[in-house]
């Protein structure tokens, strides 16, 4: 979801804690994206072929970690899902 977020350029929801900074992405996700009945259509209105290509760079940097991510290679998602 995070990702998502990213690709979408909202902002997570962050709070102070005893002088740390929390940033809460799922809570973000699900008060911005999961909550809505069109989340799948708005993601496939949004992104077509032509806005991907045109990705600003500061965005594909931010989701680019996303890929590499072992946890979210193909194979181990298929055996998860």
């Amino acid at each position: 979801m995070q990702a998502i977020l990213m690709l979408f350029d909202i902002k997570p929801i962050t709070a102070v804690i005893n002088t740390k900074k929390e940033v809460y992405w799922w809570e973000t996700a699900v008060k911005e994206i999961l909550k809505s009945a069109i989340f799948l259509k708005k993601i496939i209105d949004t992104y077509n072929e032509e806005k991907i290509k045109n990705l600003p760079n500061r965005i594909i940097k931010r989701v680019t970690k996303f890929l590499e991510e072992p946890d979210l290679a193909d194979e181990k998602v298929k055996r998860a899902s």
